[in-house]
């Protein structure tokens, strides 16, 4: 082995076991027990809370202003909706910063939760798992994986094997800039339209560090490393159905602008070309050493990946704030989600969770936020907060941020059809993961 291979090699494992155990090495802290960037978030939260309120204030402020002042708020109707709904999370976030709302407001419950629990730890983790995000995203441990699994794609989801990597980014990277990667590839005539409904509707859930928001507020964090593993299996389990029922069966199977393209083959255009030199583990490494040794420097990349994730901070605080409050608002003072929670009761009460009503009602909240699930179950069995928090996690689809990433791309998606694929999923994440929490729990 050549001194650079081996030097790429030692970079590879180093900064890729650094950048996981960020997420996932277990650390107990005065008998709270968790991984090491949440403990960090938690930390800083609470032992400057005005400064850390003031900070998380100032990001919402800013990041309710953005889209006026790039001008970008008018430039469809969800982004119309969400740039009115960012000021007006500010302006309750002040509120409850000042102690001056009404008393159905500053409830601990809801006005105090959402802001200091949430909006403001968010604010910490959201850059902290940025930074460390870089050492598993720009030093092959994507490529690693993504070539040991490419060879299971399409037999088993119906999509070509280079989505391997984006299911396992969308672990570790936004969202949103998986949708922007699977989108350039549908254009690029790399996926067919049905093949990139799959991708988005199917793998790009959150990534790590709200997981741990979602297994922090649901008070699950005893179980995180089974609620991690479970809820991405589940995630790709669920993807094996639906990838195969209506509505994704029904999408065009053809390449973005087919009529137009004098491209050749679905074999040239869809599939990266197989490199069949050794075996499968020694090309993952290749392909793993080949990232390192191309990758620019550490301080560049972590640079790149913090600005990356403050801009992210920006867009998602303001929505939590004011998409979360609304949600938890409407499900505290009125019955639209317990009429909601009756569509889906009989599949909660047939599969004996615990607390059944509630279960369903919650899990029919994952529609609009992610977390205003586990915030309605914090407080209930372990079984029916883990079973709730999971499926959270792996329907995929919520309006605060994913449905209105992929309305914002080529993918050939409509919002009903996102609907339906989202209750399809819940329907189904729930039937798998109901068992499974009742036999490990």
């Amino acid at each position: 082995m050549e001194t650079s291979e081996r030097l790429s090699g030692i970079k590879f494992i180093g900064f890729t076991m650094l950048g996981l155990a960020a997420f996932f090495a277990p650390v107990t802290v005065n008998g709270d027990r968790s991984v090491p960037i949440d403990l960090i978030a938690v930390w800083v939260s609470s032992n400057f809370e005005f400064l850390a309120s003031v900070f998380a204030l100032a990001i919402v402020l800013v990041g309710s202003l953005k889209p006026f002042i790039s001008r970008t708020w008018n430039s469809d109707v969800f982004e119309t909706i969400f740039s009115v709904l960012k000021p007006l999370g500010f302006i309750a976030g002040l509120v409850i910063f000042l102690d001056m709302g009404p008393k159905w407001l500053m409830t601990p419950d809801i006005g105090q939760f959402i802001f200091y629990d949430l909006i403001v730890y968010l604010a910490f983790l959201i850059p902290l798992g940025g930074i460390f995000l870089t050492f598993v995203t720009k030093y092959g441990f994507l490529e690693f994986f993504g070539t040991l699994f490419e060879k299971i794609m399409r037999p088993l989801w119906k999509v070509p094997g280079r989505s391997s990597v984006n299911a396992l980014a969308s672990r570790v990277a936004s969202p949103v800039v998986i949708y922007l990667l699977t989108d350039e590839e549908y254009r690029d005539q790399k996926y067919t339209g049905r093949e990139a409904a799959i991708i988005a509707t199917g793998f790009v859930t959150v990534e790590a560090p709200f997981i741990i928001v979602v297994a922090r507020t649901a008070g699950i964090m005893d179980h995180f490393y089974l609620f991690f593993f479970v809820s991405m299996l589940v995630t790709f389990a669920v993807t094996l159905i639906t990838a195969r029922i209506w509505p994704i069966n029904r999408i065009t199977n053809e390449y973005y602008n087919a009529h137009r393209s004098t491209s050749a083959s679905r074999e040239s255009e869809g599939e990266l070309a197989p490199d069949v030199n050794g075996s499968l583990v020694g090309r993952a490494w290749r392909s793993a050493v080949n990232t390192a040794s191309y990758s620019a420097s550490l301080p560049s990349n972590l640079w790149r990946q913090f600005k990356s994730a403050m801009a992210m901070t920006f867009d998602v605080l303001p929505l939590v704030l004011s998409i979360g409050l609304i949600g938890l608002i409407v499900a505290e003072y009125t019955a639209i989600f317990d009429y909601l929670g009756y569509a889906l009761y009989p599949v909660t009460f047939i599969l004996g969770i615990p607390e059944a009503l509630l279960a369903a009602k919650a899990s029919m909240l994952g529609i609009a936020e992610i977390i205003l699930p586990s915030v309605v179950i914090a407080e209930s069995t372990v079984v029916t907060k883990f079973i709730v928090a999971s499926v959270s996690i792996t329907t995929v689809l919520f309006f605060s941020t994913t449905i209105p990433a992929i309305l914002s791309t080529r993918i050939p998606l409509s919002i009903f059809e996102m609907v339906v694929i989202w209750f399809e999923r819940l329907v189904l994440s729930l039937i798998i993961v109901t068992p499974i929490a009742y036999l490990l729990l």
